[in-house]
């Protein structure tokens, strides 16, 4: 028969991903391994049936300690629907070498972005593209992405 091994640990690194998007190709590996269940089916591993083990997310997620004390970024829209401008709150992990703000449109497309100082607590977006043009009324998501992860996306409406 064939193996379902591979898609099943290709989804589990892409979960991993999604909540440590810093993590290394080794980070993931080790993670993997060391959270993979040995028990009387698998045999001393690895091996060529088993691998390193039966796959078990919760105890790769478990294997994952950081590397420092680190605080996700935030950032939430004070001005929502947005009509002229779009206020966002914005904090920063203080680890951080750098951030930007991210504006998407539905299709996935970077419509704009900007540097976000290190100090910054506010961030203003005109309701424009990166090459001046007036965005159209409708959905954007807007992402904060920092050298440490980036935060939860949230929802513009741009109401004109």
């Amino acid at each position: 028969g064939t193996s379902m091994a591979a898609p099943h640990v290709a989804g589990a690194c892409a979960l991993l991903l999604s909540r440590h998007p810093s993590l290394t190709w080794e980070e993931i590996l080790s993670a993997l391994r060391a959270g993979a269940v040995v028990d009387s089916f698998t045999g001393s591993v690895p091996n060529t049936s088993w691998g390193h083990g039966k796959l078990d997310i919760p105890g790769a997620w478990a294997s994952l300690t950081p590397t420092t004390p680190t605080t996700r970024p935030w950032l939430v829209l004070l001005t929502n629907p947005a009509s002229t401008t779009a206020l966002f709150q914005v904090r920063l992990p203080k680890e951080i070498s750098w951030a930007e703000l991210r504006i998407y449109d539905l299709l996935g497309r970077l419509v704009w972005h900007t540097p976000v100082p290190l100090g910054a607590d506010t961030i203003r977006w005109n309701l424009s593209t990166t090459t001046g043009f007036s965005v159209a009324s409708g959905l954007y998501v807007a992402i904060l992405v920092t050298s440490q992860g980036a935060s939860d996306p949230i929802r513009v409406v741009v109401s004109r």
